[in-house]
């Protein structure tokens, strides 16, 4: 009996290697030796196996994309973005300078006076005023002297800007001119020539140039004019242009409630005029009308040293993180950070110090928010003409520096749906040269990346199919109802996961006759052993079994970093027929 229950092994053994190399091929993996002998064929079973599997890495599980990715090792989210924007300071207009010395009187008779003899030739007519008697007398020349007068004249800025808090000097645009304008009415009208000698205190404030030869300026200011005019029936005009460079204002002039800035200063003068040929005073009256003015259009600046104080329209960049893998979509997801990094890159192409304060806010997946504002606890501060990278972090050894906001981890304690980024940048009071109606550009640039580890409630599914599973049930005969599926788990994942597996027919359909009803749990960073039942509900379904396809989901119980190399490994899988099976 002995003899006959060996041969009816060996013939099993035989048949079922003759079935799997038929449908299959044969490998090391059907090797017959690799069924197990230790197992009685009737009375307890039969071991097959059916294969390792390839390991499962988590980039499988957690696919990188945009916002997901790997840094040094690590899984980050990781966003970028920028904001650029202009800051401009509008034209400031002169308003058009216009001092004028009306009605400057100048008698002549006490010049005429002082000539030999001339003052008791008068006496003995009888004259006080008014044009002279007949004398008979031809002078051949005359001088008059100007006593030194002043006039107050008025720089007015109209509607200052509001950024310009005062103006410490001015550049006009290109060949901005003045002219200095001398008119005058009374002189003998025999005489074609007078020449002017003048002296001109021009303001401190007015940076001029002559333009002409016969007009000169002293190191103290003066402006000197020696000129010969032509007269015409008594009246001569003449213009002196001068060049306006800049003007200065010292101490600096301050903008009005009104917005305006006016600069009240006098130009003084002082000189002769003279007449240089013969004439017959007979009936002239020696009252000279003498008017000396100046004019200038609007004066157009295009540059000026100012204090200037400007509040830029904040800059507000909200991003959404709408390209989130599953596992990350889950509203329960909870992220466990203890340390936010975010680059902070600002370009101030200005002329001008710039600082803004930086304020985060995030909207999570369940609708609730991080709360208020996380903003800096110092304003940041940018130096002109500059890019300058500033880090913001929550980073206690970051503390005292500009970008450090503590408590910034709430802004990713949970997944988030968008994260706002608001700056406010502004001009900060300083003087600064700038030039009008130019635009400054401004460009706010970020990058987050965020090392991320979970919290306890994050959750992980996974779902895949045993790949190249050497599989194949239909040797076995419908005697056979059931059998378990045995392996071990290798996971290096920190977090338990619950296994479920369904079987599918060659067409990837389930089987409805076929009941799993065990799930197995696979320890993270450990090896799990597992068996599971597969239940044949249908006489014959288990012979169409074609693959396994299995899920894992599982919640961290202590949380823990991710990292792409953990990965999940099926080895040694094997089918156990605990009931035995008949040789058709």
């Amino acid at each position: 009996m002995k003899q006959k229950h060996l041969t009816k092994k060996t013939v099993a053994l035989f048949l079922i290697a003759g079935t799997v190399c038929l449908t299959t091929g044969c490998d090391d993996t059907y090797d017959i030796n690799k069924i197990s002998g230790d197992m009685q064929l009737f009375e307890n079973g039969l071991t097959a196996p059916v294969g390792n599997s390839t390991k499962f890495y988590l980039t499988e599980f957690i696919e990188e994309n945009d916002i997901l990715t790997v840094r040094d090792g690590k899984y980050a989210i990781h966003f970028e973005g920028n904001s650029p924007t202009t800051i401009s300071i509008p034209e400031v207009k002169i308003n058009p300078i216009s001092p004028s010395f009306e009605d400057a009187s100048i008698n002549f008779l006490e010049s005429i006076s002082m000539l030999p003899g001339m003052q008791e030739a008068l006496d003995a007519t009888g004259y006080t005023s008014g044009p002279l008697p007949e004398l008979g007398i031809e002078i051949s020349s005359i001088m008059a002297t100007i006593p030194e007068k002043s006039e107050p004249i008025s720089i007015n800025l109209p509607e200052v800007p509001a950024e310009i808090i005062s103006i410490s000097s001015m550049r006009p645009a290109p060949q901005t001119l003045i002219n200095v304008i001398l008119h005058s009415d009374g002189f003998p009208k025999q005489i074609t020539k007078a020449k002017f000698d003048f002296t001109f205190k021009i303001p401190q404030q007015l940076i001029v140039e002559p333009t002409q030869s016969d007009v000169t300026l002293d190191e103290y200011g003066n402006l000197h004019i020696s000129r010969e005019v032509s007269c015409n029936n008594g009246s001569c005009t003449e213009e002196i242009p001068l060049l306006i460079n800049s003007v200065y204002f010292e101490p600096a002039a301050l903008r009005q409630p009104d917005g305006n800035i006016a600069i009240e200063t006098d130009l003084v003068y002082s000189g002769a005029i003279s007449i240089n040929e013969q004439f017959d005073f007979s009936g002239w009256d020696p009252d000279l009308l003498l008017s000396i003015g100046a004019e200038s259009g609007a004066i157009h600046i295009t540059e000026a040293s100012a204090c200037i104080e400007k509040a830029i329209d904040p800059i507000e960049y909200t991003y959404e993180l709408n390209d989130l893998p599953d596992f990350l979509q889950n509203e329960n997801t909870c992220l466990d950070l203890t340390s936010i990094m975010i680059n902070l890159s600002v370009a101030n192409n200005s002329p001008a110090d710039l600082e803004t304060e930086l304020k985060l806010q995030s909207d999570f997946l369940d609708g609730s928010t991080s709360g208020d504002w996380l903003s800096t606890l110092q304003p940041i501060a940018i130096a002109p003409l500059t890019t300058q990278d500033i880090i913001v972090t929550n980073d206690d050894t970051y503390a005292g520096t500009p970008g450090y906001i503590p408590g910034l981890e709430a802004l990713m304690y949970r997944v988030p749906r968008t994260i706002k980024v608001n700056a406010t940048p502004r001009i900060p009071a300083n003087e600064i040269s700038i030039e009008f109606n130019t635009d400054y550009a401004l460009d706010f640039g970020y990058d987050i990346n965020v090392p991320i580890s979970f919290g306890n409630d994050f959750l992980l599914h996974y779902e895949d199919t045993f790949p190249d599973l050497n599989l194949d049930m239909s040797g076995i005969s419908d005697a056979a109802t059931s059998f378990e599926l045995e392996g071990e788990a290798v996971s290096t994942l920190p977090i338990d996961l619950d296994m479920t597996l369904t079987p599918l027919d060659a067409e990837g359909n389930v089987m409805q006759d076929i009941v799993i009803s065990q799930e197995a749990t696979l320890r993270g960073n450990a090896t799990t052993h597992f068996s599971i039942t597969v239940e044949d509900r249908s006489n014959g379904a288990l012979q169409q079994i074609d693959a396994i396809h299995f899920s894992v989901s599982g919640t961290a119980e202590n949380g823990g970093a991710l990292s792409p190399d953990q990965y999940l490994q099926f080895n040694n899988l094997r089918i156990v027929l605990s009931d035995g099976i008949k040789i058709q």
